[in-house]
């Protein structure tokens, strides 16, 4: 079986608080939280949804791109394993 890991940035959002959830590989893949903690089991479902909706839909589905410089490594991960993704705790802000 594949594994999958995609970087996520959580990014602060000032206007509404808490936080906002991006991937770089799945640019449909957008999500919130009010908490850290929030934001990971949002961005395991959100990553889960989007490359499910990818499959249904045909799209070409790629593995991510490497994680680079040190700034990519202090960010949270999403994993892809099998059929549920899971979020790592090393999530920092962005």
């Amino acid at each position: 079986m594949s594994r999958f890991t995609y970087p996520a940035t959580l990014t602060p959002d000032k206007k509404d608080g808490g936080y906002v959830v991006t991937f770089r590989d799945l640019s449909e893949a957008i999500t919130q939280g009010d908490t850290i903690k929030e934001c990971l089991t949002e961005a395991a479902d959100c990553l889960e949804e989007a490359i499910a909706a990818r499959i249904t839909d045909g799209l070409i589905f790629r593995s991510p791109r490497a994680i680079g410089a040190a700034s990519d490594r202090s960010r949270c991960l999403a994993k892809w394993r099998s059929r549920r993704p899971s979020i790592s705790p090393c999530a920092t802000q962005a």
